[in-house]
């Protein structure tokens, strides 16, 4: 349960949002994402109440991907990707040579194996269902893209293709990202704000290579927290962006 949860977020930022299951995190995602009323107070989008806006309006402004992909999408992975232009089309939109063209473009820019975009949804591993999920978030365009632990069930080398494309999102068209997710150095690593969530409140929140610190996170993780230089073993991880 959230308490007393106060936040603003900055247009054109990086937000990652870290915490223990069960901590509120995808309560308060959801919450911010229009998913889910607040029991209390308000979220407001351009000073609106989110509440105020109807499914296509917002979609024009959020794609949220949610924690884990559904298993019954019988929709080829390139059809599922096409369906994310339609918030920017007519009702009567039929996809053109040209639209296919930019989602084969764009898949190929994120490294989503083309193999892929021929099989149906259902038939993918669940990993490679959630890269196509958050694939179809990034391509459809809005102003504000909202993941709930989109690298949770990703391998090593598809968790860096989605951070480094959600990156350059940023960086190149000024994208607003919310994050969520179990791995502190995603945060160092994407740059940005992280907001620390634990026991439903804002445990502290700021610049992320300056928050992001061990005796930060021993408040939440344990005493067991460490900078990977101190440690015995060689650590492997991604590489830069």
């Amino acid at each position: 349960m959230l308490r007393d949860i106060s936040l603003e977020i900055e247009e054109g930022t990086i937000n990652v949002f870290l915490g223990l299951n069960g901590c509120g995190k995808t309560t308060l995602i959801k919450i911010l994402a229009g998913l889910q009323p607040p029991s209390s107070g308000s979220v407001r989008l351009d000073g609106r109440p989110i509440g105020g806006y109807d499914d296509a309006s917002r979609s024009r402004y959020i794609a949220y991907v949610p924690q884990s992909a559904s298993g019954d999408i019988s929709l080829t992975t390139e059809d599922f990707l096409l369906l994310s232009l339609s918030n920017r089309r007519g009702p009567f939109w039929v996809p053109s040579k040209g639209d296919r063209e930019r989602v084969r473009g764009f898949a190929d820019r994120i490294r989503l194996p083309e193999a892929l975009l021929g099989r149906k949804m259902s038939e993918l591993s669940g990993g490679e269902r959630q890269f196509a999920m958050i694939a179809g978030a990034l391509l459809q365009d809005a102003r504000i893209i909202i993941l709930d632990e989109p690298t949770a069930a990703l391998d090593m080398r598809n968790q860096y293709a989605v951070l480094r494309f959600l990156k350059i999102c940023q960086r190149e068209s000024g994208k607003t990202i919310l994050f969520s997710c179990h791995d502190p150095n995603h945060a160092l690593r994407l740059g940005g704000d992280t907001v620390a969530i634990h026991e439903g409140r804002i445990l502290f929140r700021g610049e992320s290579r300056k928050t992001v610190r061990p005796e930060n996170l021993k408040r939440i993780y344990g005493e067991s927290v460490m900078n990977a230089s101190d440690s015995e073993y060689e650590i492997i991880t991604l590489g830069e962006f």
